[in-house]
């Protein structure tokens, strides 16, 4: 059977099924009168509540992005003179600011000298279309039933008594005057046509004998503006104690535009973005749109008589569906019945769902990462204890073996070792996302102008490198060191694909980029990023490799020669400055991995100048050293015991606050934040402070970056001392804050 085998209903129906499934939106502009009109969809796709306002050709062109707008004059202006269709996908702008990606398609109708009297066609967003598919249709019949019921228009009935009452949308469908409704069956009967009237009083009737439903579809002419509306009626029947009817309460909906939709679709079937087939009951294909020819990779022709179980192997209901070749992929399908002459044929929509099933496995590999990164984050927290209790000790040596330059030696190697394992805490925590930042405004185009000459010498003569910044002022909101790290991290790692030398272009620019999932399986925000590409000519990355480039530890260098670290810390810090990253590799020709962070409109700050050392000076005071860690606590005694300083030690801000009861007076509180027992570090100085007014409190912590549930709240002036410190970092704070209290007390 095809498509001219089907009567006019058979057509309605398969339209209106095929509406319903693939949710799009259609339109029609009559070019005698200028007169625009749009479905209910299209003014929910542009942000409007449907005939919210009556559009026009104007407007609807303004709605299009500024750049777009160009195409959609020329389309519409070239369909009116020469009479050719158009077929193009753009972006508008809708009522709440956001952009949209929508296809439009129009056609001609001409009169009888062949000139164009009107153009129409359909309109569908496309902005979300395979990218959570499972999701957008769970809502989708959501808001669809939303929708419905919002223009629903109730009635109810009394049988024994005939008063009919409607609700105020019921007036508005009919035309009638609210004032002048007589509130009887009579009333209803006198606005259907009469060559509906017998067909939907019959109807009612069975209802009320109880023989069927009442189910039925009718029309009106509306007395206030002669207009003819169709109208589905749905209804109940209520009954008393012996089962006579004694009153029925249905719901009408007008549906005219819906009727004359499923008309003008009947031209534009085979441009619905999903497959439609019509399958007999012996199981043969009897129609094929053209998506179905594209997606099953066969002429509409040849699937036409074809068994659907060929293309839907085993039973329908298995979801997955073969192309031409024998491949199979996933499919989302929606099954309906239409009765033709021929008997039922079912029909059948079908999604391909591959893109859809990749977007789930980036999705479990992103939160595999994720799932890595809070491991990560968990162990450099405890290996930052450990490093403080080492650098302490190593400083500690260090001043006993100074006049021994063999031991000298070996301190001088254990804080080598120290400084080693610092580092590497800290790309786990920038892979983690939990490093400490310091962000601040600057300017792209000025990092990569700075790096340029260090990463030249860094590259040796073997590597050409060739730096474009920013043709503009390009600022982020981002930590500049953590940035330059990141960008001699991918120098080296291009190096080292390109061991007989090559070329190596780093660029930077601003981009509007659309919502859209990274190379990390992660969401793209929408919005203005400042993209960094660093795009070697090296040997590039299998597509395993390129899948896992981002995992800690994973590396393709030989053992000692690397820790795996690089791009998993260039990726965490992306992620945490509130970017993402995007690596494109092909094997054979080279690797790009483009950083994007997210721009600003501020200037960027000015660069700090350089910090003056401390003086060396014996400081003069009594600390109150509250931490929980053994080793850490008697390596902080000895420090600031070292260096002049009273030292009150205690475990835990009980211990604290019963050397305080016991008369002890500290000049200074050094507490951890996170401390055993009820009261943690921030508490704990609270308590003291209002004791003591005015006392300097310096906090440390091995937590970067506090703030998730759970951790303490920290002032948000308080002066923090990251684990592991040394012994310069440490009296350098205290000794600032002591001498900031000391001029403060000064008359």
């Amino acid at each position: 059977m095809s498509s001219s085998g089907l009567t006019d209903t058979q057509r309605l129906k398969l339209f209106g099924i095929a509406e319903e499934l693939a949710r799009l939106g259609h339109w029609r502009w009559d070019v005698r009168t200028d007169e625009l009109y749009w479905s209910d969809e299209v003014f929910r796709i542009h942000g409007h509540e449907p005939q919210s306002f009556v559009p026009d050709v104007a407007s609807a062109v303004d709605a299009y992005h500024p750049d777009d707008r160009e195409v959609v004059s020329t389309s519409l202006a070239t369909a009116v003179e020469a009479g050719r269709g158009f077929d193009f996908s753009l972006r508008i702008v809708n009522a709440d600011g956001t952009i949209r990606d929508v296809r439009s398609l129009g056609y001609c109708e001409t009169d009888d000298a062949g000139a164009v009297i009107a153009v129409f066609g359909v309109f569908q967003d496309q902005t979300e279309r395979l990218a959570a598919e499972r999701r957008l249709a769970d809502e989708g019949r959501r808001l669809q039933l939303a929708a419905d019921s919002a223009d629903l228009a109730v009635w109810d009935i009394d049988l024994r008594t005939d008063h009919l009452v409607w609700d105020s949308r019921m007036f508005e469908i009919f035309g009638l005057d609210e004032n002048r409704f007589g509130g009887r069956f009579a009333d209803w009967a006198a606005v259907v046509l009469p060559e509906d009237l017998p067909a939907a009083e019959a109807a009612f009737a069975r209802a009320t004998a109880g023989v069927e439903d009442f189910d039925t579809r009718f029309r009106i002419r509306r007395p206030s503006d002669g207009s003819i509306r169709h109208i589905d009626a749905n209804a109940i029947v209520v009954r008393d104690d012996a089962g006579a009817a004694v009153r029925v309460v249905g719901i009408n909906r007008d549906v005219t535009d819906e009727v004359l939709s499923e008309l003008r679709f009947q031209s534009l079937l085979d441009h619905l973005a999903v497959a439609c087939l019509l399958v007999d009951e012996a199981g043969n294909v009897r129609f094929a749109n053209a998506t179905a020819g594209e997606m099953f990779g066969r002429p509409t022709t040849e699937l036409v008589g074809r068994p659907v179980d060929a293309l839907l192997p085993g039973d329908v209901a298995a979801r997955v569906g073969r192309r031409a070749d024998g491949s199979e992929f996933p499919i989302q399908l929606g099954t309906g019945v239409l009765e033709t002459a021929e008997g039922p044929t079912r029909v059948l929509s079908i999604t391909d769902l591959t893109e859809v099933r990749t977007l789930e496995q980036a999705l479990v590999h992103a939160q595999r990462m994720e799932a890595m990164g809070q491991l990560a984050g968990g162990i450099a927290h405890d290996f930052n204890n450990l490093l403080g209790v080492f650098m302490g000790h190593a400083e500690l040596l260090g001043d006993l073996t100074e006049q021994d330059p063999e031991a000298s030696e070996s301190v001088a190697a254990i804080r080598e070792c120290v400084e080693r394992g610092a580092s590497l805490t800290q790309q786990l925590l920038a892979y983690s996302r939990r490093q400490p930042l310091a962000p601040r405004a600057i300017d792209v185009a000025d990092v990569l102008q700075a790096i340029a000459p260090m990463l030249e010498r860094t590259l040796g003569e073997t590597v050409a490198l060739s730096v474009r910044p920013c043709s503009t002022p390009c600022p982020v909101l981002a930590d500049r060191h953590r940035l330059e790290d990141a960008l001699v991290n991918l120098a080296l790692n291009a190096r080292h694909a390109m061991p007989g030398g090559g070329s190596l272009t780093i660029t930077g620019e601003v981009r509007d980029l659309p919502k859209g999932v990274g190379t990390d399986g992660e969401q793209i925000e929408p919005g203005r990023y400042v993209a960094i590409s660093v795009r070697d000519t090296g040997y590039g990355m299998s597509d395993e490799i390129r899948r896992r480039a981002f995992e800690p530890f994973f590396t393709t260098r030989e053992v000692g020669a690397g820790s795996g670290l690089g791009l998993s810390m260039v990726h965490g810090f992306v992620r945490q400055s509130g970017g993402h990253v995007v690596l494109d590799s092909v094997q054979g020709r080279g690797t790009q991995v483009t950083l994007h962070l997210p721009a600003i409109d501020s200037s960027p700050d000015e660069a700090p100048g350089p910090t003056a050392r401390p003086e060396d000076r014996t400081l003069r005071g009594r600390v109150l050293l509250v931490e929980d860690d053994a080793g850490l606590r008697e390596v902080a005694e000895s420090m600031l015991g070292d260096a002049g300083l009273e030292v009150l030690s205690a475990a835990d801000a009980a211990q604290a606050l019963a050397l305080v009861a016991d008369g002890a007076r500290p000049d200074l509180l050094f507490s951890d934040v996170v401390l055993p027992g009820t009261l943690n570090g921030p508490a704990l100085a609270e308590r003291l402070e209002a004791q003591q007014p005015g006392l300097p409190v310096l906090f440390t912590t091995g937590y970067p970056n506090l703030g998730a549930q759970g951790d303490p709240v920290l002032p948000a002036d308080a002066e923090v001392l990251q684990k592991p410190y040394g012994r310069r970092d440490l009296l350098e704070r205290i000794g600032r804050l002591l001498a900031s209290k000391a001029a403060a007390e000064a008359p």
